[in-house]
């Protein structure tokens, strides 16, 4: 039921007191009425907006008008009294924290991390040193905090689900940027020479990476060199957010944001079972190959080696089938002795001998088949120990400048 506000006798008031003390009694009289409130039980309150409102009309000679208007305004509240609880309400809500991504710790992360590699919870928890159900709470809490399941669990392990992958892929970052963090924060502290992060996706079990990197130990052994092993596109994705300082990767296609530096260039070589047919063959063509499954590594250099094989065999009847697994080159090799298929890999991969299984040289019509290899590197890192490094492959390497510089 809604209530209204008699205004006749404040009028008449008003009208005895031209002053504005009809005014001023007025609001001794709503006064008298608040204290008849508190009188209730009700705890005292400060002096009301309309009292303070009453007093200073009072003062300025225009009281019946700023009571009138006073009353107007309690009898909308009366109307309406829902409006300002939910104000109220509303400005509660917006103090109130958000929870979410303020409480993903990196535990969770390298948890999660840990059990896609491991595929099991149980191994992950062995190789991080913590108990099953403490990684099982921590990949709980992570699933729970970004609102999605990361892992279908089953007695065989823990698969990855679709959403899960993407997650996990962000988490490799946030943790590979966060050890960079930690690394380069130490060797600030230190006051030593610094840190090199070179990263590639080839062998270096032999060739000229492995002795660059040797010759440059030798000529720094203050710096800290780390190595990064990774697919040519996460190498690109490393290079451009600062994770490695140089990339070196087979191939002529130029890197966006990147100075490049020509430096060396690998034969093409065929792995294969030594039972093999073509084991017995002392010179072997691209087209050789026509019938064979070829077996390739998500760590293979990208796509060169497709190119140059279909550069080689532009005809599609004459181009082997061509298989990539997501695994280490070391498994490709187990995969080839178990007669599954042959292999594609650099030169530099002959260091890393398997048993029953042998390397035989692929040519075109010119001779060996080769790749060329390039540094690239972001023009704005001012890193001592790379321009170190740099210094070292223009010198054992000596070539034009290419791509611009």
């Amino acid at each position: 039921m809604s209530r209204s506000f008699n205004r006749e006798p404040c009028a008449r008031a008003c009208r005895r007191s031209p002053s504005g003390s009809g005014a001023l009694g007025a609001g001794r009289a709503l006064s008298g009425v608040e204290k008849a409130k508190h009188s209730r039980g009700r705890r005292p309150e400060p002096p009301s907006n309309e009292a303070a409102a009453l007093s200073s009309a009072g003062a300025a000679g225009d009281g019946c008008t700023a009571f009138v208007s006073i009353l107007n305004r309690k009898e909308q509240a009366v109307e309406n009294p829902g409006r300002d609880s939910r104000v109220r309400s509303l400005r509660t809500r917006r103090k109130m924290p958000i929870a979410g991504s303020t409480n993903i710790g990196l535990h969770h992360l390298r948890s999660a991390v840990a059990a896609a590699d491991c595929g099991s919870f149980r191994q992950a928890a062995a190789m991080l040193g913590i108990r099953h159900s403490l990684l099982s709470r921590s990949v709980s809490q992570l699933e729970h905090h970004v609102g999605v399941t990361l892992f279908k669990r089953s007695r065989g392990g823990a698969v990855p689900t679709l959403a899960g992958r993407s997650i996990l892929r962000i988490s490799r970052m946030i943790l590979e940027q966060v050890d960079t963090l930690v690394v380069t924060g130490r060797s600030s502290g230190r006051g030593d020479s610094g840190r090199l992060s070179i990263g590639f996706c080839t062998s270096i079990s032999a060739g000229n990476l492995r002795a660059s990197l040797v010759e440059f130990r030798q000529r720094a052994p203050q710096v800290d060199l780390a190595t990064v092993e990774r697919s040519r596109t996460r190498l690109v994705s490393a290079l451009r957010n600062g994770t490695i300082d140089i990339a070196i990767v087979p191939g002529q296609r130029p890197l966006l944001d990147s100075k490049r530096l020509p430096v060396w260039s690998e034969r093409i070589l065929i792995l294969l079972p030594k039972d093999h047919p073509l084991a017995a063959h002392k010179d072997i063509y691209w087209t050789d190959l026509r019938n064979e499954t070829v077996l390739l590594s998500q760590y293979d250099p990208g796509t060169d080696i497709e190119d140059l094989l279909i550069s080689n065999l532009v005809a599609d009847d004459k181009r082997p089938r061509i298989e990539r697994h997501d695994v280490s080159r070391g498994i490709i090799k187990s995969l080839i002795s178990m007669g599954l298929g042959i292999s594609l890999v650099m030169e530099s991969d002959v260091g890393a001998t398997f048993a029953g299984l042998t390397y035989r040289e692929i040519q075109d019509g010119t001779g060996p088949s080769h790749i060329s290899f390039h540094a690239h590197w972001r023009e704005d890192n001012e890193n001592p120990a790379l321009q170190r490094f740099l210094a070292l492959l223009a010198e054992r390497y000596p070539s034009p400048p290419v791509g611009g510089e």
